[in-house]
């Protein structure tokens, strides 16, 4: 156990990124080391039965409870009343050993981070079965980074669960080429798409990934560009996953370079920066991309089968103001989560952010188990 310290330092001017660091640096309190109360035994036991969500995802499972602080310093002090009037350094955090290392390309030092450590998994794997690990690449959104991903993401915590490798890069000016063009990593004419092929070579060298076992999943811009991998590099991974994106325009015309890989979409249809209608993405960035229905079309005409899905509705369990519809095509192989009325958030969130500025945000289940439940179907 290590005392929690907030990485003050590593907060960014928007929105977004700082209500996702507070969360991130807040979840997850074990209350049950320090007096065991109620909260905390409901917390303990989540943990304890650590493969319900991921059992449970076909039913519309949400993720374990977790006490976070997201809106600054407003909802730090509610956060330290939940606790029993804790300060922030007596409050105990588990945590995973994320790691940082380094890659070159395009004459630049690109950074990344890293958890590999399968000592703790609840689950065994074909991968580990052969001394490998299931790979994971994670990309967060415009104006974060790799550690903020990590964390606000809970995929670090879910690889030290599941026991894969989970790989969060730093996009170039916190951004991603995602092929609309507007972001600064397009502008400056960074290759992410080589970038990416040049990581996973190190990562080849440096742990023991599973090549065949790959997967990338990303939020927002970093879900933007999973699509645009898997539709300029679909040989490198097994699947991908995104949570608010749509495919960007100026990819709407280009044909599959290999395989078609499966995919995971999860979006809001009142996702207020990346609209479910398609057009202008309301955020600095800016660039137009395509509808959510005309993104499932793209995907189901490059993977050869029809767009005309079956719907599954999920049970609403919470008072958030959103539904969920989980959308199957080519026998599962394309899946689209349909928030009705969500925003643009990670759904799972304990503590969403404001829904006057990002919409509501889904609490029926947890986007992070939901696409390690759909990486584990594609065997």
């Amino acid at each position: 156990m290590t005392h929690l310290n907030i990485p003050w330092k590593s907060f960014r001017q928007n929105p977004f990124s700082l209500y996702d660091m507070g969360r991130a640096r807040w979840a997850q309190l074990d209350l049950s080391a320090s007096g065991g109360a109620t909260l905390g035994g409901r917390l303990a036991r989540h943990r304890s039965g650590s493969d319900l969500t991921r059992q449970e995802w076909s039913a519309g499972s949400a993720r374990p409870n977790r006490i976070c602080a997201l809106r600054l310093l407003s909802c730090l002090a509610f956060c330290l009343l939940a606790v029993g009037c804790s300060t922030p350094t007596d409050v105990q955090v588990r945590r995973p050993d994320l790691q940082s290392s380094q890659v070159e390309h395009q004459g630049m030092t690109r950074t990344f981070h890293y958890v590999a450590d399968d000592s703790t998994a609840s689950t065994a794997s074909q991968s580990k079965a052969r001394g490998l690990l299931p790979l994971v690449l994670a990309f967060h959104g415009s104006g974060g980074d790799g550690l903020w991903m990590a964390e606000a993401s809970g995929l670090a915590r879910l690889a030290v669960r599941e026991g894969f490798a989970a790989v969060f890069p730093d996009g170039f000016e916190g951004t991603w080429a995602d092929g609309r063009g507007t972001t600064p990593a397009d502008r400056a004419g960074i290759d992410d798409v080589d970038f990416v092929k040049v990581l996973v070579r190190q990562l080849g060298e440096m742990l023991r990934v599973d090549s065949e076992r790959m997967f990338a999943v990303g939020f927002s811009n970093g879900g933007m560009f999973v699509q645009r991998l898997l539709l300029e590099w679909p040989e490198g991974f097994r699947a991908g996953a995104t949570v608010g994106a749509t495919l960007p325009e100026n990819l709407g015309d280009r044909p599959l370079r290999g395989p078609f890989r499966p995919l995971l979409l999860v979006h809001g249809t009142s996702d207020p920066i990346v609209p479910w209608a398609g057009g202008m993405v309301s955020s600095t960035n800016g660039g137009r991309v395509l509808s959510m229905p005309a993104t499932v079309d793209f995907w189901a005409g490059r993977g050869g089968f029809s767009a005309r899905g079956e719907a599954e509705a999920l049970p609403d369990r919470f008072d958030d103001g959103t539904t969920v519809r989980r959308w199957r095509y080519g026998a599962g192989a394309l899946q689209l989560c349909e928030i009705q009325n969500g925003g643009h958030g990670w759904p799972g969130v304990a503590a969403p952010p404001p829904a006057s500025i990002f919409g509501h945000t889904c609490q029926e289940f947890a986007a992070e188990e939901a696409a390690w439940h759909f990486f584990q179907e594609q065997n």
